[in-house]
């Protein structure tokens, strides 16, 4: 009898320190939204599932892996296993006392069979902000790919503004000869939106404006209107038939990359681009190098604010694909070109909540704003703040320029 009343005391013992069900010490709301970009969202939260996680399937056992789509999230590969966003509530942690050891915070979503378990009450909490801000994305994207062309999404109810949003006061006498074509594509009709691309397109196209480049020579294309046609139709049609011997030649995209896992060659990914059939809907960076060379142009200008890994940020992969370490060579280029580009090698290009820009666009644009004259100048001197800027969203980014900044120097003037 007494052996009896020590096993139940040992028992409710354990029931009090696991709890009732456990109690819930942190419910996801806005505040909660991570302001960094929905790939890089993902990226972090298979990081910290890998990291410091003990999932479980309710009456599925284990898992122990995690795939994340537009719409959901699955653990393991039971297909039946598959937490879709728009059905589920949002998620919540709940501390089930230290009894529990290794599983003591718990990730729950109502209307959902998996939960995820951590050690660390930190880990939990951020897994679940994070898990929150993939929710709430999916519903942004979804609601954008309903809309009409052209039109915002109603969830794009915040105008961040900062120095660079107010165009500089330049000077510059009219250039007659001087032609652009300004890409900037965020929204896309089947793969997640690129962050304030289109809206650095437009800026960067006021820029020109008050570098001297005339409103008719600057052919500016975003989202539906930059498909893989309107995009050829620029380049190779519209540009060459304007440019002369004596001209200047800016090209700016922004905008997701992908890399093409069979060859490693870049492509950028127009509206309608699909990733899985990259040979067929994108459009090859080693086509637009080659189409600009044929321009017989003074100088060509080219800057990227995109990246063609596949790991992330400003650029998308073919589904079952890995992200690239290295990427085929795109050839050298001709003599009358530079191109800036957001990222060294596999690096990923990211954009800033803080500024509502491209890291890259920003301070390339606030370089030109400052007084910085020359693509060199320019390069070298936002080097290390995009590098800074960068670090403070968890991501390794580096400009690269071509040719090297010594053989450039004294040429390829923005701001004349």
């Amino acid at each position: 009898m007494k052996k009896s009343s020590a096993v139940s005391s040992t028992i409710v013992f354990l029931w009090l320190l696991i709890g009732c069900g456990g109690v819930i010490i942190h419910q996801t709301s806005q505040p909660d939204l991570q302001p960094i970009p929905y790939n890089d969202v993902k990226m972090r939260a298979q990081k910290v599932f890998f990291e410091g996680h003990n999932p479980s399937v309710r009456f599925r056992g284990t898992g122990k892996a995690i795939k994340f789509t537009e719409d959901g999230f699955r653990i393991g590969t039971d297909p039946q296993v598959f937490c879709e966003y728009e059905v589920t509530g949002n998620p919540y942690v709940k501390d089930w006392g230290p009894a529990a050891l290794d599983s003591q915070f718990g990730v729950h979503l109502d209307g959902c069979d998996v939960q995820t378990w951590f050690k660390q009450k930190e880990s939990a909490i951020l897994f679940a902000q994070l898990l929150y801000t993939l929710k709430q994305q999916a519903v942004e994207n979804k609601v954008a790919r309903n809309l009409p062309a052209g039109t915002a999404s109603p969830i794009e109810t915040k105008t961040i503004k900062t120095d660079i949003d107010e165009l500089p006061a330049i000077h510059s006498e009219p250039q007659q000869n001087a032609y652009a074509v300004v890409i900037g594509i965020e929204h896309y009709r089947s793969i997640p939106k690129s962050d304030y691309s289109r809206n650095d397109a437009h800026l960067v196209k006021g820029y020109l404006k008050t570098l001297g480049f005339q409103e008719r020579n600057i052919d500016l294309i975003t989202d539906e209107k930059a498909t893989k046609t309107d995009i050829e139709k620029s380049l190779e049609a519209w540009l060459p038939n304007r440019v002369r011997k004596d001209s200047r030649v800016f090209v700016y995209f922004s905008g997701h990359g992908a890399p093409e896992p069979a060859t490693g060659e870049a492509y950028l990914v127009p509206y309608d681009g699909d990733p899985n059939y990259l040979p067929v809907t994108g459009y090859r960076l080693k086509r637009l190098y080659d189409s600009l060379g044929k321009l017989e142009a003074k100088e060509i200008i080219v800057v990227l604010d995109s990246c063609f890994s596949g790991g992330g940020g400003r650029s998308v992969l073919a589904k079952g694909a890995r992200p690239l370490v290295m990427m085929a060579p795109t050839g050298a280029l001709p003599s009358n070109m530079a191109v800036l580009s957001a990222t060294q090698g596999s690096q990923i290009s990211t954009s800033s909540p803080e500024k509502g820009h491209g890291v890259l666009t920003y301070y390339f644009l606030k370089a030109i704003k400052d007084g910085k004259k020359d693509l060199a100048e320019i390069y070298e001197h936002i080097l290390p703040q995009v590098e800074d800027d960068a670090k403070q969203l968890n991501v390794q980014q580096s400009p690269s320029i071509r040719p090297d900044t010594e053989k450039i120097k004294g040429r390829f003037y923005l701001v004349k």
